[in-house]
């Protein structure tokens, strides 16, 4: 009996012990409920801090309006409002927040980081673009924040105070229901930006999955993933990748949206807002995107059921407009009936809202602007000449020669109303710049044929003829001859194109072979000043995140000095043997 006893209490031992391994092994169970979360997000916000130095040309009743649009003091008046109306809200921002502006060039990301904090961010994750100025400004930038910053797919191993500060993911908890947020950046940050050696960049496909597979085994089913790949790849990723719910996109500077809602504005979105895809198991993926520089901010609703699948959603992006409208080169008045036809519009869209600027965020920017101010007067040249805007003259043809410079593109092609005024001979400050090219255009490179090049110019000059046939202002443009008829049937106008080669000598264009064009984004994006083929163009499209002014300044720098150019870029046929010149006196 003794040894029956024995037995017994043995095995209760063992039992005990055995459910208490089991106990110790096993993940925590936690509810599985249904769940609503509200997504707001940025991304490619590139140092524009500030709304007013921003204008986009909009459509209101059918009429050209500058219109500014974001500025991080608007982006906290419009995100607080936002959070305080929506439960289980989190604010993502999908990278590139450095880089764009003289905010960047004059203090390193500091002015950045601060605005940053203000926002209330959840979790971020690194563009290509925060790599720039190397391994010292990434350990400043992620030890500076106070936000998590989430990465899968990058090695920061080697910079170990680094590693510890960047997390493969973030996980948000909403009453017990527990929401993965995993960070990836696009694998070729080390070609267009500057890394270093001891920064490794990972597939991104691999990254997610294993993260995923890993937070499974943990008892998490809701996964948002923060990308800054583009457009085209998320839409890749959700495709090839089990498991993602959300994926928060950046890097393509991609607005997406409803045609019908964006016809209030004149622009045309790239997409539908969500885009929905589906994923290896047939479920939906959700993919939003912001455009860029803060002048949006996307909302997007998610409805989870219990298992952590999509059961619905709804959402949009919101313009994030100032007070200021610019019709016919005037100011219209607050008080004036055209202002009030303006604000029922954007109340009728329901994607745009007018905010006026956080008064804490507004005095905090204020020391930035009055060292950006005092920066403006610095001289970056010497013009030896007057450079007056003309068909082979002016700030035009060098603006083009600074965009294949910069971006090693074979052609650049510059719309002429871009160039909003001249240089005169003198000293040429950052100032003189920023009133060439006020727009703050990104440089977009395009992969395409002689022919589509050729298609694209007859659009131009159509478009020109159609707006003003006696005086057309025929785009500038660097690597590349035409000429011009525009007494020429449409689509026959333009001949002899010539494209400078390797060695620098021009040769005809192939109409077959592939050209890299750099454009500005209002041309690739918005098909403007008639460029419509550029617009829906659905090959390789890059929108490099260089600003056109900042590239000018870059050039005007190394050349030191500056003239017209002495090359006839443009030959109009009909003014062959007749060729007129006028020069203009600076106004005293």
């Amino acid at each position: 009996m003794k040894n029956l006893h024995g037995i017994k209490h043995l095995t209760l031992l063992f039992l005990i012990m055995f459910i208490f391994v089991i106990a110790c092994s096993h993940t925590p169970e936690y509810s599985q409920k249904a769940l609503t979360i509200n997504i707001a997000h940025l991304n490619d916000t590139h140092s524009h801090l500030e709304s007013d130095r921003d204008v986009v040309m909009m459509k209101f009743d059918g009429t050209d309006t500058m219109v500014s649009l974001g500025g991080f003091p608007r982006l906290k008046t419009a995100l607080d409002k936002m959070r305080s109306g929506s439960e289980n809200f989190m604010l993502l921002h999908a990278g590139d927040a450095v880089q764009g502006t003289l905010y960047f060039t004059l203090f390193d990301g500091d002015a950045d980081i601060e605005f940053l904090n203000l926002l209330g961010i959840d979790a971020m994750t690194f563009g290509n673009h925060e790599f720039d100025k190397g391994q010292g400004f990434i350990e400043k930038f992620v030890n500076k924040i106070t936000f998590p910053i989430t990465s899968a797919n990058i090695d920061f191993r080697l910079i170990p105070l680094t590693a510890q500060k960047v997390q493969p993911y973030v996980i948000k908890n909403y009453n017990g229901e527990r929401v993965a947020i995993i960070g990836v950046t696009t694998e070729n940050t080390p070609i267009v930006s500057n890394p270093g050696a001891n920064i490794k960049f990972n597939d991104v496909k691999v990254s997610v999955a294993k993260k995923i597979d890993e937070l499974k085994s943990k008892g998490i089913n809701k996964f948002i993933v923060i990308s800054h790949i583009g457009y085209d790849e998320d839409i890749k990723l959700a495709q090839s990748v089990s498991g993602i719910d959300v994926i928060v996109g950046g890097h393509s500077h991609t607005l997406l949206g409803d045609q019908n809602s964006f016809n209030f504005f004149g622009i045309k979105p790239q997409g539908e807002y969500p885009t929905v895809i589906k994923n290896p198991d047939g479920k939906d993926v959700l993919i939003v995107q912001a455009w860029r520089w803060g002048g949006v901010i996307g909302l997007l609703k998610v409805e989870f059921d219990e298992a952590g699948d999509i059961k619905g959603y709804s959402g949009n992006p919101v313009f994030v407009m100032g007070t200021k409208f610019i019709q016919d080169k005037k100011e219209i008045q607050p008080d004036s009936e055209r202002y009030k036809k303006i604000l029922q519009i954007i109340n009728d869209s329901k994607i745009a809202g007018i905010f006026d600027e956080d008064v804490a965020a507004k005095k905090l920017i204020q020391p930035y602007k009055e060292q950006l101010d005092i920066l403006m007067k610095t001289v970056i040249a010497e013009a030896k000449e007057d450079l007056i805007g003309g068909l082979n003259s002016g700030p035009g043809s060098l603006i083009a020669d600074s965009m294949t410079w910069k971006t090693g593109a074979q052609i650049a092609l510059m719309n002429r109303g871009g160039v909003r005024s001249n240089i005169y001979s003198g000293m040429v400050s950052i100032g003189t710049v920023m009133e060439v090219l006020p727009f703050n255009n990104t440089l977009f490179v395009i992969e395409i044929s002689g022919s589509a090049i050729k298609t694209a110019l007859e659009e131009g000059i159509d478009f020109q003829l159609s707006y003003n046939a006696s005086n057309p202002l025929y785009p500038y443009v660097s690597g590349m001859k035409y000429s011009v008829n525009k007494a020429s049937l449409k689509g026959e106008r333009i001949s002899d194109i010539m494209v400078k080669n390797p060695e620098g000598n021009y040769e005809p264009i192939n109409m077959q072979k592939t050209y890299k064009l750099v454009t500005n984004s209002y041309i690739a994006l918005q098909g403007g000043d008639g460029y419509a083929s550029l617009r829906d163009f659905t090959g390789y499209k890059y929108d490099t995140g260089l600003i056109d002014y900042e590239v000018f300044i870059e050039y005007l720098k190394y050349l030191k000095s500056i003239f017209n150019p002495t090359e006839e870029r443009i030959i109009v046929k009909e003014l062959l043997g007749k060729r007129f010149y006028f020069k203009f006196k600076k106004a005293a």
